[in-house]
Order: structure tokens, then C-alpha cells, then sequence
């Protein structure tokens, strides 16, 4: 686990790791499972039989079973992790994980999680949004009346146009303890529709201008704003796979895929017998 190469708005999991254990053996996944190629993963899976519970509508049989899909599953239980900020080196060498997590009060706070609370990482590869921050520039945020920051939605073609650039870091409210993406636009590409109530309450105020006709936003790493496409596993605790590391890449696939596939076999085996009466 080297959480220096881990971008910012990876996905940590640290939290209620008893409901994780009992969520992926509900649907017969290996933790293993997920770091493997998706290939292989599918290759495993395919022949999945409809779940006797009927809250698992996800995962029947109809349903074509991939690691992507449990991926955004994950995605959806946000109980369970927090969005990666930085590393944090402490005074007796330990390193830590900086994260931005929900806050008590209200909005993000960021918080310190220790490497062995760690139990699986995972990371947004691509993405769309809903809406995102006003900014002066690239440090300062636009604020309400009332303190708070302003957001508007963009349409779809103006997220399409719209370029990623890096990273901010907000150190001032109102958007301290918030990770947020930077974006550029085109003016002329930039429509923020009023029929959306984020633009009808927010039209009075007008975004940052980087340079002559090009406008800078900065879009908030927030679950509820984030539409994932796709993920990747970055790490994942009690992954044995790696001990084929050392074969030839055609056996090894081959390893890998038989041990991932007893793991699983495993993990229904026992799912069954927790679902008997």
C-alpha cells in the first residue's frame, strides 16, 4: 500500500467494514475478485442465479454481472469510505491518509485515517457531474450573501467542452475541507439553464474569467455531484493474487483465475448456508 500513488478523489474505505464483508458475500464476490482483470472477473461471474432476496434486484440473473457493477455499487454506499486528499507523514514516520469526509456541522471536514484502517481503495477513472463552484481564480471562491458557495449546473454540452485541470485545495471557508476539481470553458460554450433551480437562485452571479473568454470553475468531489462511469481497484486488503506474481503472464493468468475462482466458491458456499433457515 503506497498511498503517494493515489490521485486526489480516490475512494477510501476505512469505515463499517463488518457491513462490507457481509455485502460481498451476499452476492458471492471475493475481495480478491476485485483487484483481478475484468475479464477474468466476468469469466467467474457470468453464470449468476437470481438472488432469493428481493431487495437484490441488482444483481439477477438478467443482469449482466461485472466488476464495474459491484464497483458502483460500492459507489453508492457512501458509508463506507471518503474521498483521498493527501498523505500525511507524522513525527514518529508513520504515514497517514488525509481525507475529506462529511462533517458534523455541516459540508466536509478533512480527518486523518491510519494505513490499517484501510481495507480497500478504489478509483474513479472517469466521470460526469451536476453542478459546480463559482471561483474568482484559482484560489478564491465566490461567495452568497449568506457565506456559502455559489453553484450553478451546467448542461451536458457545456460539460462535454469543459476541460479538467487540476487539483485545489481550499485552506479558507467557504469551501475548506472540500477536494474539488478545476475546469475551463469557453464562454461561448458555457449555458447554465434556468429551468434548473441552482441557476434561476444563482443568476446574479458570474464566474471567474481565466484569461479573455475563457471561465474557470471548480467542481466539488461530493458523492451526491459525482456520476461515476468508471473505477479501477488501486488495493485491496487480503489480496492473495499477487503470489503468481513471480509466473510466466499466460500461467499466470491461468493461477489466477483458478485460485480466484475457489475463493468464490468459497464465499457462496457460505453465503447459503447463512441465508438457511
Amino acid at each position: 500500500m503506497n498511498p503517494s500513488e493515489w490521485k486526489p478523489g480516490t475512494m477510501i474505505f476505512h469505515k463499517d467494514k463488518d457491513f462490507w464483508d457481509s455485502f460481498l458475500k451476499s452476492i458471492g464476490v471475493h475481495p480478491t475478485s476485485l483487484t483481478i482483470h475484468e475479464d477474468i472477473f466476468y469469466g467467474i461471474h457470468k453464470n449468476r442465479k437470481e438472488s432469493p432476496s428481493g431487495t437484490d434486484f441488482f444483481w439477477s440473473q438478467t443482469h449482466r454481472f461485472e466488476q464495474q457493477d459491484v464497483f458502483k455499487a460500492l459507489f453508492m454506499h457512501e458509508q463506507l469510505w471518503s474521498f483521498y486528499y493527501k498523505p500525511i507523514k507524522k513525527r514518529n514516520g508513520d504515514v497517514a491518509c488525509k481525507v475529506s469526509s462529511e462533517s458534523r456541522e455541516s459540508g466536509k471536514t478533512l480527518t486523518e485515517v491510519p494505513l490499517k484502517d484501510i481495507y480497500f481503495v478504489m478509483e474513479i477513472t472517469d466521470w460526469d457531474f451536476k453542478y459546480w463552484c463559482l471561483i474568482k481564480n484559482e484560489k478564491e471562491f465566490i461567495e452568497s450573501k449568506g457565506g456559502n458557495r455559489v453553484l450553478k449546473a451546467p448542461n451536458k454540452k457545456t460539460r462535454r467542452l469543459s476541460n479538467r485541470i487540476k487539483y485545489l485545495y481550499p485552506s479558507k471557508k467557504p469551501a475548506k475541507g472540500w477536494l474539488y476539481h478545476l475546469y475551463t470553458c469557453k464562454t461561448e460554450n458555457v449555458s447554465h439553464p434556468m429551468g434548473h433551480v441552482l441557476n434561476s437562485e444563482n443568476r446574479g452571479y458570474e464566474p471567474g474569467i481565466l484569461c479573455p473568454g475563457m471561465e474557470i470553475y471548480a467542481m466539488p468531489y461530493d458523492h451526491m455531484n459525482l456520476k461515476p462511469i468508471s473505477f479501477k481497484s488501486c488495493w485491496v486488503e487480503d489480496n492473495r493474487i499477487p503470489m503468481f506474481s513471480n509466473y510466466p503472464q499466460s500461467l499466470r493468468h491461468d493461477l489466477a483465475e483458478t485460485f480466484t475462482k475457489g475463493l468464490v466458491e468459497k464465499y457462496r458456499r457460505e453465503s447459503e448456508f447463512d441465508k438457511s433457515p
